[in-house]
């Protein structure tokens, strides 16, 4: 479950899917919450990670106009294996969404991955 960035998640049927690194929320809330008042955005608050989490992520995002993703450099620290990347890959991959990504921090070059 996502931590709580300053408003809840629009209950609008067109909306943008929000994604970002929890511990980065502090930083981000600012942003996104502004970015909110401008656009509807829905994120994955009050949902638990269980069985059931990627199926009803899978649902969001494909009904989103759009996804957001917030990059941050603790984004590059993580596995494949977590919650950002996961969206990242659904969304590219199953739905084909078209992906904004907003770079929040400097990402220095010795820490940027290797892309082929």
């Amino acid at each position: 479950m996502s931590e709580y960035p300053g408003f809840k998640p629009t209950q609008e049927k067109r909306y943008f899917f929000v994604s970002y690194n929890s511990e980065d929320c502090e930083t981000l809330q600012p942003i996104i919450k502004s970015l909110s008042r401008e656009l509807p955005l829905w994120y994955d608050y009050g949902i638990s990670y269980n069985d059931r989490w990627s199926k009803q992520i899978a649902d969001r995002i494909e009904a989103a106009e759009a996804v957001i993703l917030f990059f941050t450099g603790r984004i590059l620290g993580k596995r494949t294996d977590s919650f950002v990347y996961k969206e990242y890959e659904m969304a590219r991959t199953f739905f084909h969404k078209t992906i904004y990504v907003i770079i929040i921090d400097e990402i220095a070059k010795t820490k940027s991955p290797t892309v082929c």
